[in-house]
């Protein structure tokens, strides 16, 4: 079970925070949940440090993702989306419209947007589990006071 999934510890301690976060995630797989975003959140997961269980991606494709630029296995358009996820997760500040119009010959402008704010939510959830996840054990957060 994630920390930061219903009835998890940080639940307990910030039910409406998880909840936001979890709503979030829901409609961010819903508006982008195609190969490509599967393909991206798991390498996303491998630049934090985090799992890559549970991804959805082929064990061939999971297996050469962190060196996906050394591969025949992705297209074009999954290479473009790679390497907006790594700018993305490394220096969001640096992501240029190069990368972005990389994605066009396949996406039109709504798909982009959505694929954009669905990598922002990945991003965020997955930094933040990662965190909850190293900072507190269950333990620790079951024993602590709420407000501390």
């Amino acid at each position: 079970m994630s920390i930061m999934s219903l009835g998890g510890p940080v639940h307990a301690r910030a039910p409406e925070l998880v909840e936001e976060l979890l709503s979030l995630n829901e409609v961010a797989r819903t508006t982008c949940s195609g190969p490509e975003m599967a393909l991206c959140q798991l390498r996303m997961r491998q630049m934090h440090g985090a799992s890559g269980e549970g991804s959805g991606v082929s064990a061939e494709k999971a297996a050469a993702l962190s060196a996906w630029w050394e591969s025949d296995l992705f297209s074009d358009h999954e290479r473009a989306c790679l390497h907006l996820t790594e700018q993305f997760v490394l220096a969001v500040s640096a992501v240029r419209q190069e990368d972005i119009d990389a994605l066009m010959p396949t996406w039109s402008d709504d798909q982009i947007y959505d694929f954009v704010m669905a990598l922002y939510v990945a991003d965020m959830s997955s930094r933040a589990d990662l965190v909850l996840s190293s900072v507190f054990d269950d333990a620790a957060l079951s024993i602590r006071p709420q407000g501390d």
